[in-house]
């Protein structure tokens, strides 16, 4: 069984990545592969931060009634 503990996806590609993992009760963790996750993840929040998105699922900034 495979766990994943850091993974990425792209359906588009279909290509799919982990960086952190746990195989057959032992850690993986590849680490120039972790970088770039997390230099994608801070990317693309930035992305969407700058795209008014943050503001659309903050709770406090909206009453649902």
């Amino acid at each position: 069984m495979r766990r994943f503990t850091q993974y990425w996806r792209n359906d588009y590609v279909g290509a799919e990545e982990w960086s952190r993992t746990v195989v057959r009760d032992h850690y993986i963790h590849l680490i120039a592969l972790h970088i770039q996750h997390k230099r994608f993840a801070e990317l693309w929040d930035r992305n969407l931060r700058s795209q008014g998105f943050a503001e659309v699922f903050d709770p406090q900034k909206h009453n649902r009634g």
